[in-house]
């Protein structure tokens, strides 16, 4: 039987795809994590799918890519693509945000082939 579209969670909602490169970046995370098609703005990682293992494997990518720490309770606080992208941040803010701008400027330029290569080569390709 057909999935009612009702039941499926954002289904009622309008697609806002991720337009900076942070969102963007989330958005391609999370698509890896959670095994999904498409991330938008508002879409929730914990209806996505999410739990604390995917939680966990999220943070310790954007470690890597972004050098800043997400602790877990940011996901719960901030549980949508744009409100953790606003966390993430603010974080960075807090802790210096110019690694967080190179780190950007550099995955903006990278066609999204060579932006996988770069997390495959850092061992921090889907489990």
């Amino acid at each position: 039987l057909p999935i009612a579209e009702a039941a499926v969670p954002g289904a009622n909602e309008t697609f806002v795809p991720p337009q900076t490169p942070l969102e963007q970046t989330l958005a391609r995370i999370w698509r890896d994590v959670l095994g999904v098609e498409r991330v938008g703005l508002h879409d929730d990682f914990f209806e996505m799918g999410g739990h604390s293992l995917a939680a966990t494997q999220v943070s310790s990518r954007l470690r890597e890519l972004l050098r800043t720490d997400v602790p877990m309770r940011a996901f719960v606080e901030h549980p949508t693509l744009k409100e953790l992208a606003l966390a993430v941040l603010h974080r960075q803010a807090e802790t210096g945000g110019q690694a967080l701008e190179d780190s950007l400027l550099e995955l903006e330029q990278m066609p999204e082939t060579e932006a996988r290569r770069q997390l495959e080569s850092r061992g921090t390709e889907p489990a």
